[in-house]
């Protein structure tokens, strides 16, 4: 339906009001002339770009401006007046904001409804329609016995001199730790012989525990050999009748890697090699009598010392670097060493009765 044209139009209760194609003045018809009729009528600023759509032509204005002058063209002189143009910007114009708003929530409801698509969204990760069966419980069955299974190493052979017997006993595993890593590990055994012998030794193992023991009288000594069969500087044991003890080759010499030990004996003597890191841990005390070796673990500290005994005793700590002799004494000691933290190894060589307790 095309807008009515543009004039002015009597109102509800008489009152003439001008239309100016797109809406109504706010005022009144002016006040009238002589003649009965408006002395001024308001002259429309025509907006050419809007009449090309909306607004009436100027034929039409012509001939609705001459209807309401009526008489003389020497009158009072057409005057038309029209709605002030709107210099608002487009987006603050209602035409605009309402139906962009309008948009805006159509937009808003399709996505909040998902594009009107009735089908669920697919889960991330679809859980597997399976069915567990009823747990039965039942006694426990009898724990079967585990057969141990042990590391294969080189059997050590004992070579007497004189009417020298051998056997082998092989021990429990040995610990496993920071001394197995820098000194190497195997299986520990034991051989047991009579008069002279040689027992062989761990390959690639530079390090070990060797505790011995003899029974019957004259010369006992365990003496250390290299690949060639030549005396390496670890003379374990020298004593003349009966002995038991725990001493460690690998320490003194740094020569050739030792591989044989020579039993010189005229009694039953019995040897066990085991790894340095089956050494058993000083914890802060310790007493006995004869050779021991043990492994310490903790800070740098004091060590009190005693013996009881003619003679000599030496108490060495191995540790990163070379041997730390602690204390080298013949007859009967009572005194305080410094002590480096470990891990380390403690020697004590004596044949008499010592206490070692840290402080």
């Amino acid at each position: 339906m095309s807008p009515s044209p543009a004039g002015w139009y009597p109102d509800a209760d008489g009152t003439m009001r001008y239309w100016d194609g797109l809406a109504w003045t706010d005022g009144p018809a002016p006040a009238s002339g002589a003649n009965g009729r408006s002395t001024t009528l308001p002259v429309p600023q025509v907006n050419h770009t809007m009449m090309l759509s909306l607004g009436p032509t100027a034929s039409q204005l012509a001939a609705q401006a001459g209807a309401y002058a009526a008489g003389s063209a020497d009158d009072d002189a057409l005057t038309f007046t029209s709605t002030p143009r709107d210099d608002r910007p487009w987006f603050q114009r209602k035409r605009f904001i309402v139906p962009g708003a309008l948009g805006a929530v159509v937009v808003v409801a399709l996505l909040l409804t998902g594009g009107g698509d009735d089908t669920p969204p697919a889960s991330p990760i679809a859980a597997p329609a399976t069915t567990r069966p009823a747990a039965t419980t039942t006694s426990d069955p009898t724990p079967s016995e585990v057969p141990t299974v042990t590391e294969s190493s080189p059997t050590p052979t004992a070579t007497p001199t004189t009417e020298a017997t051998a056997t082998i006993d092989q021990g429990a595993p040995p610990l496993r730790g920071t001394y197995d890593a820098a000194f190497g590990t195997f299986e520990r055994f034991t051989v047991k012989g009579h008069g002279d012998g040689v027992v062989d030794l761990p390959s690639g193992v530079m390090a070990a525990l060797v505790r011995a023991s003899h029974q019957g009288e004259g010369r006992f000594s365990v003496q250390v050999l290299d690949a060639n069969n030549q005396r390496t500087s670890d003379l374990l044991v020298d004593v003349a009748g009966g002995y038991t003890g725990t001493t460690a080759y690998g320490f003194t010499d740094f020569g050739a890697a030792p591989t044989k030990l020579q039993i010189t004996a005229a009694g039953d003597w019995t040897v066990t090699v085991s790894p340095m890191g089956s050494a058993p841990r000083f914890d802060g005390s310790a007493s006995g009598t004869g050779d021991r070796v043990f492994r310490y673990d903790g800070a740098a500290s004091s060590l009190r010392i005693r013996y009881r005994g003619d003679s000599g005793v030496s108490v060495v700590q191995i540790g990163q670097g070379y041997p730390d002799v602690l204390l080298n004494h013949d007859g009967g000691y009572s005194g305080t060493v410094p002590m480096s933290a470990g891990p380390s190894i403690i020697t004590i060589r004596t044949g008499g009765e010592w206490t070692l307790r840290k402080v």
